[in-house]
């Protein structure tokens, strides 16, 4: 504890023992968890913590950890009244609000394929509305709405897209800059810059970091 003492010192801030909490591999001893609960009266979670949004777990990402943002979206959706609104309407409800939704864990943690198509069809489902509880016709795909305006499309940014100009950032970020992040990166993952063309991921490397290295 004494390291947290020495941030609480330094920073001014103190630590909330009642909303902090700590996670462990699923076969950690009984007597080492609850030594570590004893001496920093923290709380251990079991499965799946939510830290700043974002699902933190020990293992894979599942899809149910991603049901509460799916449910934000659902009831903004429901709250919006679609069949009251113009299709221009709705196109500046899905440009401006929901494809802006789901960006900040998008950036931060590896989205399940499932959940991204959800988020799109929720969005779809809303654009082109329903009538009589059953959906419209959708005239146009999908992936020709999500097109640039002069190409043809309304400007609708496309979930997997942007999921792909995050991962180039962090690449990018990981290999060229010069940070201490940067090289922390570079040392753990074993990256040859000179030869990035032939680099291939650690087995035990994070899913973030494989979607990430896809792109070289």
């Amino acid at each position: 504890m004494g390291f947290l003492d020495r941030y609480c010192a330094c920073s001014g801030q103190k630590i909330n023992v009642e909303k902090s909490s700590f996670m462990m591999h699923s076969k950690t001893p009984t007597s080492l968890v609850q030594s570590i609960e004893f001496i920093t009266g923290f709380h251990r979670k079991a499965s799946v913590m939510t830290y700043l949004g974002a699902p933190i777990c020990d293992g894979r990402i599942k899809v149910l950890y991603f049901d509460e943002m799916l449910t934000k979206i659902r009831k903004k959706l429901a709250g919006w009244k679609s069949s009251f609104l113009s299709q221009g309407g709705k196109l500046i409800m899905v440009r401006h609000v929901l494809s802006s939704m789901a960006i900040y864990l998008i950036a931060a943690v590896s989205v399940p394929i499932t959940v991204l198509q959800n988020i799109n069809r929720l969005i779809a489902k809303f654009f082109w509305g329903s009538h009589d509880g059953k959906p419209k016709r959708n005239w146009v795909s999908w992936k020709a709405i999500c097109r640039p305006v002069w190409e043809g499309g309304l400007g609708i940014r496309n979930i997997d897209a942007v999921v792909t100009s995050f991962r180039l950032k962090g690449l990018w970020n990981g290999v060229v800059n010069n940070s201490i992040w940067a090289s922390f990166i570079r040392g753990k993952y074993s990256i040859d810059i000179i030869n990035l063309a032939g680099y291939v991921p650690l087995r035990t490397a994070s899913k973030f970091w494989k979607e990430c290295t896809k792109l070289i």
